[in-house]
């Protein structure tokens, strides 16, 4: 079973993102900011992390950098309202979502940058 790391400052957003995830046979972890978010990459090594830009404490690049400093080699896709693609491009990140999306934009950026191609998802549960 693949697992996510979603970090992100609106519990609600995380919550509503995990619980489709979760649906789709993926694990979910939740952070509200950077700095629990290193701490979780201390423990865990989720399989992607979905990071917002604009969190308190530690934003979504200091987490980039310092995840990537850390050792975490996995995909990251960036979820933002503002300038997700801009972002992604100056970080070198794995891609981007504009929010708001469509779930199964979500769930198809997920599957992409995990590799798993359309109608493959049973297999990684």
């Amino acid at each position: 079973m693949s697992t996510v790391l979603i970090v992100d400052d609106d519990p609600a957003f995380t919550h509503l993102v995990a619980m489709v995830l979760q649906d789709e046979g993926f694990r979910a972890w939740q952070a509200s900011d950077g700095e629990q978010a290193l701490k979780i990459l201390e423990v865990e090594q989720p399989d992607l992390i979905l990071l917002d830009l604009n969190m308190p404490n530690m934003d979504g690049r200091s987490l980039y950098k310092s995840s990537r400093a850390r050792g975490y080699k996995g995909p990251v896709v960036i979820v933002s309202a503002i300038g997700a693609e801009r972002a992604s491009a100056d970080l070198g990140a794995d891609g981007a979502l504009e929010k708001p999306f469509d779930i199964n934009e979500l769930v198809s950026r997920v599957n992409g940058a995990l590799g798993i191609q359309p109608g493959e998802a049973w297999l990684k549960r």
